[in-house]
């Protein structure tokens, strides 16, 4: 069987700032990270031959995200994410396979901004990045 590569240009983060379900693209995104973490409880004791014992503790999720600085209007930009964040709004995000290949998946959830940077380089476009902690499930389906 071949292996198809998807290409990073096909991935895409949506957002939805009001917390519905209707994500739009961030704008002028250049990366987007999905972190999945399982942290442990160490359960050593007595009984554990001088060895270290796990069990699975709680698992979280992050997304990750740096885009060029814009001024279209669009619903996602640096500007709309400060005040998601200044606000402690709840919101959706989606982040995606968009190549269209089959079965690509999608991954989906609600979460905080909680960090926002921005970079203003002389001779360069003027960036951003953006934090997401997400709270509860985050989904896996069918893109």
């Amino acid at each position: 069987m071949a292996v198809k590569t998807i290409t990073g240009s096909a991935i895409v983060l949506g957002i939805d700032l009001s917390g519905s379900t209707s994500p739009t693209a961030v704008a002028g995104a250049t990366t987007g990270q999905l972190s999945l973490t399982q942290e442990t409880i160490d359960t050593t004791n007595k009984d554990s031959g001088g060895r270290k014992e796990f069990i699975n503790g709680v698992k979280s999720w992050t997304l990750s995200c740096e885009a060029f600085t814009t001024s279209s209007g669009e619903t996602v930009s640096g500007d709309t994410s400060i005040n998601a964040l200044d606000a402690g709004t709840k919101i959706y995000v989606q982040f995606r396979d968009g190549s269209g290949q089959a079965n690509a998946k999608k991954y989906t959830g609600y979460g905080y901004i909680t960090s926002i940077g921005v970079g203003a380089n002389v001779g360069e476009f003027s960036t951003y990045s953006i934090e997401i902690q997400g709270t509860g499930q985050l989904t896996q389906a069918a893109a």
